[in-house]
């Protein structure tokens, strides 16, 4: 058994929270799968996705163990057809959280670059509360990036009319990164 570090925001080894994945990032290139204490599949879901490991959820509260494998795949089809989509978009929405923790300025206007340096339109929508009520207020946007919180594109989609993708996924739309790498090497034959 291997269990791995904390670090950013994680406290305790082994820790996991929905958005960093560090602990098992350290020990990936150590182990085949991962084992995942936690009540429900949030946490465990990004897991394959930041290792490429299968994951294992052992929910003490319902008191079941379940292989989120194929949650991850089906996981993955949706988001390649949002990336698909987003591909014929021409104005972009780059959603700014304004919660503290979510907020990096920064990053957004790296990605607001780097989208028009590749042909978009892109404004910086400021917000607290990402919800469809609020984005759909923006008629003339064919798409978004979400950079509060990287969940929220792969969680939520179904919630929203268009595209939302985080920035990750905006460099596979562009062609600045191929989808194996945002899958850990699964290619597309492996997740259909």
């Amino acid at each position: 058994m291997v269990i791995g570090r904390p670090s950013g925001w994680l406290k305790y080894p082994g820790q996991v929270l929905g958005c960093d994945y560090g602990s098992v990032r350290a020990i990936s290139d150590k182990i085949d799968a991962i084992v995942l204490l936690s009540g429900g599949d949030f946490h465990a879901l990004g897991i394959p996705l930041a290792t490429g490991k299968r994951t294992i959820v052992v929910d003490p509260f319902q008191s079941k163990a379940n292989d989120i494998t194929e949650t991850c795949r089906r996981l993955l089809r949706k988001r390649f057809a949002s990336i698909t989509k987003f591909k014929e978009a021409k104005r972009i929405g780059i959603i700014v959280g304004l919660k503290s923790s979510q907020m990096n300025a920064s990053l957004s206007l790296r990605v607001k670059q780097l989208l028009e340096e590749n042909g978009y339109s892109a404004i910086l929508i400021c917000t607290t509360e990402i919800i469809p009520e609020t984005l759909d207020s923006f008629t003339d946007l064919d798409a978004y990036v979400e950079i509060s919180c990287p969940r929220i594109s792969t969680d939520d989609q179904e919630r929203y009319r268009k595209p939302i993708l985080n920035p990750e996924e905006v460099m596979v739309a562009i062609g600045k990164k191929q989808w194996e790498d945002y899958t850990k090497g699964m290619t597309l034959e492996e997740w259909h």
